[in-house]
């Protein structure tokens, strides 16, 4: 049972939380981590390891984490405030027409438009070599 924490943050735990949806042992670890981060996107370099390990522990395959990382870093160093200049794109997996601030949610946008659209991030991540964007 979480600890009485503030509604947006103490939701967000408990939604992300489960070992169904994470499926790995670093679960615990990563549940105290995101319950005392804020829902809210901050942009410091502890946060933003915090939401590397949120996307590796997503992602569940080291090598697709390691393109997807590197593809997120060229595209927004991982900053969840990161807007693009030229659309309307952002966000750390900098999505068009994205609404939400909160660093976790759109890690698990840019995982599901991934998936849907390349099925892995290597083959993103190589398509943004070749094209300039994914």
């Amino acid at each position: 049972m979480l600890r009485p924490l503030t509604r947006p943050v103490r939701f967000d735990a408990e939604r992300r939380c489960s070992a169904k949806s994470l499926g790995i042992a670093l679960v615990a670890e990563l549940c105290l981590i995101i319950s005392i981060t804020p829902a809210y996107a901050l942009n410091t370099p502890k946060e933003i390891e915090i939401y590397k390990l949120y996307t590796h522990i997503k992602l569940g395959n080291h090598k697709e984490y390691m393109c997807v990382n590197k593809l997120w870093t060229k595209e927004s160093n991982f900053n969840p405030l990161s807007k693009n200049k030229k659309s309307s794109a952002k966000g750390i997996p900098q999505l068009l027409k994205l609404t939400t601030n909160d660093p976790y949610l759109q890690i698990d946008a840019g995982i599901k438009y991934i998936k849907h659209r390349y099925k892995d991030g290597c083959k993103a991540l190589e398509f943004f070599t070749n094209k300039g964007y994914y």
